[in-house]
């Protein structure tokens, strides 16, 4: 009897070990690799990342740093996040505003990469009233996130979808956002930014990896393939006519927009 409690112990321990580490890699462990930019996450086995041009949005979003391994999602209030597997890695981008979410999130990319050009007059959003919100804070970066909270309260899903050009799921790009407002099919709205895009040149199949917030305000952060085995961030596009599922949350063709 001795014997068999002591292997039961000895398997209930084991048991634990491997759950233990389990919970380490798959929950609590973001960027497996300690990569430091988004850049430098591998694309899937046989895809080459598509070209982008030095200065573009695509290249300021490959550029972007990322939180070190292990990192967590953090509320606006500094509370860890519930859902920690849902997220492969966290950007190095700390939330300026509780109203910081999905579509919010996009915005302050875009804003981020046009100041970091100087293209400070290319700076604005569409608002609920039809107008447009427009930035005038020059090279004041405080300025610039006073702006962005102005804008959280004025835009929505709604909104930065209607202002951006819908582009064909087959011409994806790094900088591109897959987004729906909120409709009779969808009670609210969600946006995700796509980070990155890499295509095996044999097959020409696509992987995308793409970024987002949440509701309540959540540091941005690349989103994990929950259908994988792995750790990995990349979503393959086997049929550009289907739905494309991120987190559960489920995107059509026709969610894909550009900017002007």
């Amino acid at each position: 009897m001795k014997v068999k409690k002591i292997i039961i112990t000895l398997f209930v321990l084991v048991g634990l070990i491997f759950l233990a580490g389990a919970w380490a890699i798959f929950v609590g462990f973001s960027n497996p690799a300690n990569r430091k930019t988004i850049g430098e996450i591998a694309p899937p086995r046989g895809f080459e990342r598509v070209e982008v041009a030095p200065e573009s949005f695509g290249a300021f979003i490959r550029s972007f740093p990322l939180q070190r391994r292990g990192s967590m999602m953090k509320y606006h209030d500094g509370s860890r996040a519930f859902g920690q597997y849902f997220g492969y890695a966290v950007l190095d981008l700390p939330l300026i505003s509780e109203n910081e979410q999905c579509c919010d999130a996009v915005q302050r990319m875009r804003s981020e990469y046009l100041f970091s050009q100087k293209r400070y007059s290319d700076i604005h959003f569409q608002s609920f009233q039809n107008g447009t919100v427009r930035y005038y804070g020059g090279g004041d970066h405080k300025e610039l996130h006073k702006y962005l909270r102005r804008v959280y309260g004025m835009s929505n899903t709604s909104t930065l979808r209607n202002e951006m050009k819908k582009k064909r799921l087959a011409d994806i790009a790094p900088g591109d956002v897959l987004v729906y407002g909120a409709d009779a099919r969808h009670s609210v709205g969600h946006a995700v930014l796509v980070t990155d895009v890499a295509i095996n040149p044999r097959t020409g199949e696509k992987a995308i990896m793409v970024a987002q917030s949440s509701m309540p305000a959540l540091t941005m952060h690349v989103v994990r393939n929950v259908t994988s085995l792995r750790p990995t961030p990349w979503t393959i596009i086997k049929d550009e006519d289907a739905d494309i599922s991120i987190s559960f949350v489920h995107f059509r063709p026709g969610d894909l927009r550009t900017w002007n």
